[in-house]
């Protein structure tokens, strides 16, 4: 799927959280955030993030990432809710600047 066209289809996905920062963008259920990385390049997971919001009332189970590879946009759907459940984190994705987080429901 083209950059335009993913993002185009997302709801509330600001066009200018195309550019690359230092940074994670969160949305959906939740107010809009833009999440720094930490400098020392220590990695930051899906679930440190999710975890890091809260209790949102957020239903778990659909959320998507974003991340731009060249000039298209991957989406990953990760139902959060079961890793949390079941301990299972092979979904736990490493995210990377400029990735999108979704939280669907």
């Amino acid at each position: 799927m083209a950059l335009a066209s993913a993002c185009s289809t997302v709801q509330g996905y600001p066009p200018e959280w195309h550019a690359a920062t230092n940074s994670i963008h969160v949305y959906g259920s939740i107010p809009a955030k833009t999440i720094g990385l930490p400098a020392s390049g220590e990695p930051v997971t899906l679930l440190d993030v999710v975890l890091g919001l809260g209790e949102t009332g957020s239903d778990l189970t659909r959320v998507v990432v974003f991340r731009r590879s060249g000039s298209e946009m991957i989406r990953l759907d990760v139902d959060v809710r079961a890793m949390l459940l079941t301990g299972q984190t092979t979904q736990n994705i490493m995210l990377q600047p400029g990735d999108v987080v979704g939280i669907v429901g």
